[in-house]
């Protein structure tokens, strides 16, 4: 099982990671406009420890399917760099 969760796991990473960037000012920059109302998030940490928090409205029923889809595709695909 250790085997498998080190795969899971990308190695720390000593430098910002562009992509993580982008994804948050997009994510800022709609929320800014009004577009986005509510978000949760999901962060690891270059210590590999996770978290996760939420803010505005948040717990509709397609937000749930939203995060059971992003479950499922981080299972699957054991992404490391998106």
């Amino acid at each position: 099982m250790s085997d498998n969760v080190a795969k899971l796991v990308p190695p720390a990473m000593s430098e910002p990671n562009q992509n993580c960037i982008a994804l948050l000012e997009s994510v800022l920059n709609r929320a800014r406009s009004g577009q986005t109302i509510g978000v949760v998030l999901v962060e690891q940490g270059a210590d590999s420890h996770s978290t996760w928090d939420w803010g505005g409205l948040c717990g509709s029923f397609s937000m749930i399917g939203a995060m059971q889809f992003a479950q499922a595709s981080l299972v699957a695909d054991q992404v490391e760099d998106c």
